[in-house]
Parts: C-alpha cells; sequence; structure tokens
C-alpha cells in the first residue's frame, strides 16, 4: 500500500510523533505566563510508617501480624503512610495490597541513592535497616514524597526565581524533544588483533548546560521563507529546516534522525536527492548544514535576547562536590550528588498530563491532530488509531458509556520550560555526533554503541597508545570529558541498554535493560518474572508476566550478512523500507526470520562463559 507522500517526493518528515510538522495557533500563543513551581520551604518530611515482611508475616512496630490480619485490622490513616525497603518485599504481598487497595512505598525506589540495599529472609534485619535509612533521609534534609519529588521541586523554584516568565510559545519546543543519541551499530567484536574500548562522558547534560539559551519570556516566531540566512549566524532558536541532498559522508550512516510514523520510530539511511524536513537548533543547524548541499530554513521560534542557564553554576559546584565526596569514599554523598546532577535536567521537562473526555474517536483524531501533529491514514479503520498510538507515555485512552476518557502528556503545562530542556539534549547529539566524527578520522576506529552519554569503540590493538594520545585533551576527569570504563578484547552488543564486555571470558561490564538492575548482577538472565497489577472495569487483579530475553531482543536494524565469523554490524534500513507502518512491520518481520536465530544462538553462546 504506496500510500505515503514522502516515498514519491523524497522529502522526508521527521517529526516528534508522526511524519507531519504543522506549526499552527502561533499568533494565539504568543504570550507570557508566569512558570509554575513550588517554594521547597512549604514541602514538609514525609512521615513514613516503616514495616518489613517475607510475604507470611508483616512486622510492625516489633510485633508480628499475618499479612491478611494486619491489613484488614489495621488504620487506614496507617496503611496510607506504609513504607517497605525493597521491590521484593512489595512483590511477597502484591495480592494483598491490592486486595486491600493499598498503595505501598519502596525505599529503594522513591530514595535510589544507597546501593547496600538487599532483600534478605530475616525480616528483623530488613526492618533496622529500613528505620535506619529513613533517620538518614531526615540527616539529608530530603523533604516532599521522594528525593525526586523533593529535588525536582527545589530546582524549579531556583529556576522560576530567576525566570519568572516564559512565552507560551515554549510549548512548540516539546516537538523538538527527541531525546538522546542512542543507537548500536555492532551486534559482536571477537577479532584477536583489536579490543573495545567504552567511554562514559563525565556527566554530558550538565555540560551542556554551559553554553547560550533562548530566554524564554522573548521568544517570538518568524517566517523565514522569503529570506536568505546564514546558517553560521542564526540567533538562537529552533527552526524547521528542510535539509537537501545528503553529502557522502559518515553522516548518512550516523545522522541522529528518526522517522516517526504514529508514535513509532525508525532508523534509516541517508540516501541522494533525499530531503529532510524537521525542527532543529541553530546550533544543530551550523554542524549538520556541512553534510547536506543546501539548506531551507522556513520558520522558526528565535530570541535575541540570550541567557546562561539559571543553574548553571549551581551544576558546576555539584560536580565539583561529587569528586570531591568520590574522592572522600563518601559513597551516599556521591551518590546524592550525581542524583541532584541528573535531576536538572529532567526539574525542566517533568511530566504532566491532562485528562480530556471526547464523545468520539473523530473528537480525539481532530485534537491529536491540533496539538500533537498526528495524521491517521484515512483507510485506518477507527478500532486501530487509538491502539496504534496508545503507549501510557503519552497517550491513554479509556472507553466509557459516554465516549472515551483520555490521558494525554500536558505540553501546555505552566512547570515546563522545553526551551531549556530540548536545547540540553540538542547539544548533547551534536557532541556525540562530534565525537564519533573525530574518532572516526582514526583509520581502524569502528563504532560500536552509543547510548546518550556513551561511546564503544572497536580499535586495533597495536593503534591504541596513539589513538589515547590523539585524544587526550578529551580523556580525564572534567566536566564534559571522557573517562575510559573498560577496555575489553570482545563485545556483544544486542540493544541500547543490553551488552556485554568481555576479557578472558570473563565479564568487564554489562547492562541488561529490564532483566536486571543495580542490585542484581547476575550476568546472563534469560527470564524474568514480573507481576502486574491489572486493572478492570469491576475489580483489579495481580497476574505474572514472563519475559524471556529471546523475545526481547529488538529488530530495529538489520543484522549484515557477511562471511566473517568474528564480527558482525548492523545496518540501518533504506527509507523503502519503513516509509509507512506496514511495509515497517514487514520489514522487521523479515528481519526477525532472518537474524532472530543468530541473536539467540550468541547470547546462548556468550552466557556459558
Amino acid at each position: 500500500m504506496l500510500e505515503n507522500k514522502e516515498l514519491a517526493n523524497e522529502k522526508i518528515v521527521c517529526g516528534k510523533f508522526d511524519s507531519n510538522i504543522n506549526i499552527l495557533a502561533v499568533k494565539s500563543s504568543n504570550k507570557n505566563i508566569r512558570i509554575g513551581s513550588i517554594n521547597p520551604n512549604t514541602l514538609k518530611y514525609k512521615e513514613y510508617i516503616p514495616i518489613s515482611t517475607d510475604g507470611k508475616v508483616i512486622l510492625y512496630d516489633n510485633n508480628t501480624y499475618g499479612v491478611r490480619c494486619f491489613f484488614e485490622h489495621t488504620n487506614k490513616s496507617v496503611l496510607n503512610k506504609l513504607i517497605i525497603l525493597t521491590i521484593k518485599e512489595r512483590n511477597l504481598i502484591l495480592e494483598e495490597l491490592v486486595d486491600f487497595d493499598i498503595n505501598i512505598k519502596i525505599f529503594e525506589v522513591i530514595y535510589p541513592i544507597f546501593n547496600d540495599i538487599k532483600y534478605i529472609s530475616n525480616i528483623s534485619k530488613n526492618y533496622k535497616k529500613l528505620t535506619e535509612l529513613l533517620k538518614e533521609i531526615i540527616s539529608l534534609d530530603l523533604k516532599g514524597n521522594s528525593i525526586s519529588h523533593g529535588i525536582s521541586t527545589e530546582h524549579l523554584f531556583k529556576i522560576e526565581r530567576k525566570l519568572r516568565l516564559k512565552n507560551k510559545l515554549d510549548y512548540f519546543f516539546a516537538f523538538a524533544y527527541r531525546g538522546g543519541y542512542q543507537e548500536v551499530f555492532k551486534l559482536k567484536e571477537e577479532r584477536k588483533d583489536r579490543v573495545v574500548i567504552a567511554f562514559d562522558f563525565n556527566s554530558m547534560y550538565v555540560d551542556c548546560m554551559m553554553g547560550e539559551f533562548l530566554e524564554p519570556k522573548s521568544i517570538r516566531y518568524e517566517d523565514f521563507r522569503t529570506k536568505k540566512l546564514n546558517v553560521e549566524s542564526l540567533n538562537n532558536g529552533l527552526y524547521r529546516v528542510i535539509l537537501k541532498n545528503p553529502k557522502d559522508t559518515f553522516f548518512k550512516v550516523f545522522h541522529p534522525f528518526k522517522y516517526m510514523r504514529l508514535n513509532s520510530s525508525y532508523y534509516f539511511n541517508l540516501e541522494e536527492n533525499q530531503e529532510i524536513e524537521l525542527l532543529l537548533f541553530n546550533n544543530e543547524i551550523d554542524y549538520y548544514s556541512k553534510f547536506f548541499l543546501d539548506i531551507d530554513i522556513l520558520e522558526g521560534f528565535i530570541s535575541k535576547k540570550t541567557i546562561s542557564h539559571p543553574l548553571k553554576y549551581y551544576a558546576v559546584k555539584l560536580y565539583k562536590d561529587r569528586l570531591k565526596y568520590k574522592k572522600e569514599g563518601n559513597h551516599i554523598m556521591q551518590e546524592f550528588c550525581k542524583f541532584k546532577l541528573i535531576t536538572i535536567h529532567s526539574s525542566t521537562n517533568p511530566k504532566r498530563f491532562k485528562s480530556l473526555h471526547f464523545e468520539s474517536i473523530n473528537e480525539i483524531i481532530k485534537y491529536l491532530s491540533l496539538k500533537y501533529m498526528i495524521f491517521f491514514p484515512k483507510d485506518m479503520p477507527d478500532n486501530e488509531k487509538l491502539a496504534t498510538i496508545e503507549d501510557y507515555k503519552y497517550f491513554n485512552f479509556k472507553k466509557t458509556k459516554n465516549g472515551y476518557n483520555a490521558k494525554l502528556i500536558n505540553y501546555d503545562s505552566n512547570e515546563s520550560i522545553y526551551s531549556l530542556s530540548a536545547q540540553i539534549t540538542a547539544n548533547s547529539r551534536v557532541k556525540i555526533i562530534k565525537t564519533i566524527e573525530r574518532f572516526l578520522l582514526h583509520d581502524s576506529v569502528e563504532i560500536c554503541y552509543s547510548n546518550i552519554d556513551s561511546v564503544h569503540i572497536s580499535i586495533l590493538k597495536s593503534e591504541v597508545n596513539s589513538f589515547l594520545y590523539e585524544n587526550e585533551d578529551i580523556i580525564s576527569n572534567k566536566l564534559g570529558d571522557l573517562k575510559i570504563e573498560s577496555v575489553s578484547s570482545k563485545g556483544y552488543w544486542f540493544d541500547v541498554g543490553r551488552y556485554w564486555l568481555l576479557s578472558d571470558d570473563k565479564v568487564d561490564i554489562f547492562k541488561n535493560i529490564l532483566f536486571n538492575n543495580k542490585y542484581d548482577n547476575t550476568f546472563f538472565l534469560k527470564n524474568k518474572k514480573f507481576k502486574v497489577i491489572c486493572k478492570g472495569e469491576i475489580f483489579n487483579y495481580v497476574t505474572s508476566v514472563y519475559l524471556n530475553i529471546f523475545n526481547a531482543f529488538s529488530y530495529n536494524k538489520k543484522v549484515e550478512s557477511n562471511k566473517y565469523i568474528d564480527y558482525t554490524d548492523y545496518i540501518r534500513y533504506d527509507f523503502n523500507e519503513v516509509y509507512n507502518l506496514n511495509v515497517a512491520n514487514e520489514s522487521y518481520n523479515l528481519e526477525i526470520l532472518r537474524s532472530k536465530k543468530t541473536k539467540v544462538d550468541l547470547y546462548n553462546k556468550i552466557a556459558t562463559v
């Protein structure tokens, strides 16, 4: 079904949720509003009541009770304040929690700065550990419902005190917010004359706060279709552009753009004569333009007045404090500073939702088109439209007697400042692609993996010293520089967040998203059991879901066919393989048939080490 206009004229539109960028209602949005924040001094220390359990009994206030008996006879005011040490304990009593409609808090989830938390079968020791940690929370002066709540409230308040206002046009910057640079380029590296070096950036997002930002209250819209602009001297801002005719450079394979269709994203190769329409910041345009023969700048949201990030100097001090605590061996304060650094960026793009009621699917479709730039194919059945984009991260719909209740991401929230957040993320994409470009200047370097603030490379053993010497100016413990996480003899990358780097058949470092967390260091898990709460119309219930790692592999890139047995690369799909949902699904299914056995066999092989 060749219904997609982008394929016909070779213009590929990369929007936030869909292959569409339609900037509407600009004039009505052009006014300033007060940034919303809460004074952190008004937050209280959360009064939690600790318990522990082994699934059979509950320890509370130095007494033990049967689980159901405790929930049946304990006052509701107590039940609403309960906290437990670990996820494991929560799962042991999850059915009872659902039966009695109790929302228990989990310490290791809401205060994730303590690395020595582990469930043990002795409920008295778990209880003692929990009470000690709750005292630690008071000593750290952590107020609010969680560490995230307290710290993000503090950060947003500091930002609001300095900025006060934002223009409502800030809403459109949410549509540039596509996240950091994440991609897997190699499935395996086993060549004996090579090593794999894993680099991490030191506080990538904090470093990306160091430049100039638009002043949020001074943002204005401007149409540039009748003007000729110099890409090297653009005002700070977000621009709708068309990048034309890619040059034959590394960027054709490593570009950060993703094609979006109804909330699904696709990597794709750049090809000759293509045109890419998307929203880019001025510094992205300045850098990316050299990889194209021409560029059209159509319109944008700019500000002639620029500012430093409101928390720039605070972030620099936090980074120095973290290094000091690390040197002193103060792990808790080191992790506390790290958490604060991470939260600075997210504090200006909190997830806020709005609840709306619609009488029909057509009403929903019109609203999604207007507010989120989502357009459904005309021939798609109504019952498929909502199911296609529903992901609970942005959109959730529930059928009612009178229509539909919708829970939608709220880009109009007065607590969000997307012109700051999106710029930081754009800076990080430029930084990591510039690093890849620099690394590839060394002839034997091959890029294996990248995930927001990390890069893995493969390089000839004999050239490691010369490579490190060439790049010594960006490898240090300084903010924004690279640090070496490991130098390994082999590497295996199955997905973003799922890799294993080995030396002498021992695991140096690994990540296995969904299957492992910081409290579980089992190297090669194949199965994971999850307890989930299913919410029905009349009642809720608990069920178990079993996930097998072989069914968790993604196929958003193809495994390259080659005759070599000691290394294998991934390659992106061509655009004609993903240009609409039907074609993309067919391409993915073909790739599953072609490469799943290769991935399964490889995982089984390395899991024996």
